[in-house]
């Protein structure tokens, strides 16, 4: 069932965990390709599980492409939130 909730705001790291569990990667390789630990990986994997409102990766990848987020091939759609990683100075 799909509702109107707002797409949630992604940082980059967390559109590229999507895309790559659309891909098929493994935690391990995950962690390897975007030089992470395991651990946050898994903690990745577990906060965008409680923001999409599901209970497994497969619906998490799901959601993400009912949503618009990613293609089925694993391609980012919706532009990434970049603002914690921003470290500019407001004017």
């Amino acid at each position: 069932m799909m509702t109107d909730a707002p797409l949630p705001n992604l940082k980059p790291v967390e559109g590229e965990v999507l895309s790559m569990l659309a891909r098929g990667y493994k935690v391990a390789s995950m962690a390897q390709e975007l030089n992470i630990s395991r651990n946050y990986v898994y903690l990745l994997m577990r906060e965008l599980r409680l923001r999409f409102l599901v209970a497994s990766n497969a619906a998490l990848v799901s959601r993400a492409i009912a949503n618009g987020i990613i293609q089925p091939d694993g391609t980012v759609i919706i532009p990434l939130h970049a603002s914690s990683f921003q470290t500019t100075r407001p004017n």
